[in-house]
């Protein structure tokens, strides 16, 4: 006689997926719209520049990645020749196009880039 294995019901007691509708697991936009509002609210400011700038943070990844296989190398700062150099992004669709600019020079580039856009 073997026993039957026990089927457990998430902690809430509450089934999975949304039953709002009569559709078990169904979600509507309005549902991942207003999720997405929701964990905005409560995430920190990275993760929130991270939700807005999808393509930035994709083009980081990908030069990380580049850098991590050697495909590309790390070299000093443009301005000032500091060995510890960031690859600052002119245009995210390239994502192997950067300018390497130390810590100092990275936050005036973006900096004079703000500025701009405000004029």
């Amino acid at each position: 006689m073997s026993a039957a294995p026990e089927t457990r019901k998430p902690a809430s007691g509450k089934e999975t997926g949304s039953q709002e509708n009569g559709k078990a697991g169904s979600t509507s936009t309005s549902d991942i719209n207003q999720n997405t509002v929701n964990l905005q609210a409560r995430c920190s400011p990275a993760t929130k520049w991270k939700l807005a700038h999808p393509k930035a943070v994709w083009a980081q990844a990908a030069l990380r990645s580049a850098l991590k296989r050697g495909l590309i190398s790390q070299e000093p700062c443009a301005e000032c020749g500091a060995l510890d150099a960031d690859g600052h992004h002119d245009d995210y669709d390239k994502p192997m196009q950067v300018r390497w600019l130390c810590r100092l020079h990275h936050r005036r580039e973006h900096l004079r880039l703000k500025c701009e856009a405000a004029e």
